[in-house]
């Protein structure tokens, strides 16, 4: 029974020595990686914030469409989808209440 635990600290030992390695090969790979996923994320909100202001500054600009944006930020796509289906029905309303 001495001889499998001697067995097994040594075998415990070099796995964490290898995975110690791999920490630190891979370290700043996944920083960079990390770093740039925010970078990204910040980049994403400035456009969208800088479009969103841009149409807004558009004369007629439909106010659907500002909905639909602010629901996509929230990433609540049931606010979409009644913005969608509202405008929808707001321009059958309006075809069919037409004269012919």
């Amino acid at each position: 029974m001495d001889l499998d635990t001697n067995e097994a600290i040594l075998a415990t030992q070099a796995a964490l020595a290898q995975a110690s390695e791999l920490a630190v090969q891979y370290s700043f790979s996944i920083v960079g990686a990390l770093l740039l996923l925010c970078i990204g994320w910040w980049l994403a909100a400035l456009l969208r914030r800088w479009t969103h202001a841009g149409l807004m500054r558009v004369r007629g600009f439909d106010e659907t469409l500002a909905r639909v944006e602010r629901a996509v930020d929230g990433n609540d796509m049931f606010k979409v989808a009644t913005a969608s289906a509202s405008r929808a029905a707001a321009i059958t309303s309006a075809l069919l209440a037409r004269p012919r």
